[in-house]
């Protein structure tokens, strides 16, 4: 009887459809590419890229936010963009991520007009103080366990001693 292969089911994202999630056949996550789009001429790649954008954007303007990592979709697209080293309009990816993030430039222009900075800034800051207490809670609660698991090891080797017995650690053997 021959082998089969076990194929993996691949999914778009709901909010974005560039990001596909990969699972097996009992449903386990196998992975998630960031950036899925087909190789297209650079101008379709471009409009691609384009409505991607917009997609994203509508992703962080829903009531929940965006519902997966914007930073590996923008990483993914800026792999994209390094597809070609020249320009070309043999299909492929470039043109996709080119639009991508060229459009989310604009974004960008428009937020910094509207963008209270100093108000930014403190609110970040703000963020940066709560995450590093958290960060520094995480750090003593993983100290104390340390130190609780060295007590009892600690208390166990002197258990061993007192009864006379180490398990044979350390016993000179004669011949």
């Amino acid at each position: 009887m021959p082998a089969t292969k076990t194929l993996a089911t691949r999914k778009q994202h709901p909010q974005l459809s560039c990001i596909v999630d990969a699972t097996g056949p009992r449903g386990q996550h196998l992975g998630r590419e960031s950036f899925v789009v087909p190789p297209q001429s650079y101008g379709e790649g471009y409009v691609t890229g384009e409505r991607l954008a917009f997609d994203l954007m509508r992703a962080l303007r829903s009531p929940k936010g965006a519902n997966f990592d914007v930073l590996q979709v923008l990483r993914a697209a800026g792999a994209a963009i390094m597809e070609r080293e020249h320009y070309d309009d043999s299909p492929s990816t470039r043109g996709a991520g080119v639009g991508f993030l060229r459009t989310l430039e604009r974004y960008l222009e428009v937020a910094s007009v509207l963008v209270d900075h100093d108000q930014l800034q403190c609110q970040m800051e703000a963020r940066r103080a709560k995450v590093e207490a958290m960060l520094s809670k995480e750090r003593q609660a993983r100290r104390d366990d340390f130190l609780r698991r060295m007590e009892i090891g600690k208390a166990a080797a002197a258990r061993r001693r007192a009864q006379g017995g180490n398990s044979g650690a350390g016993v000179a053997h004669g011949h």
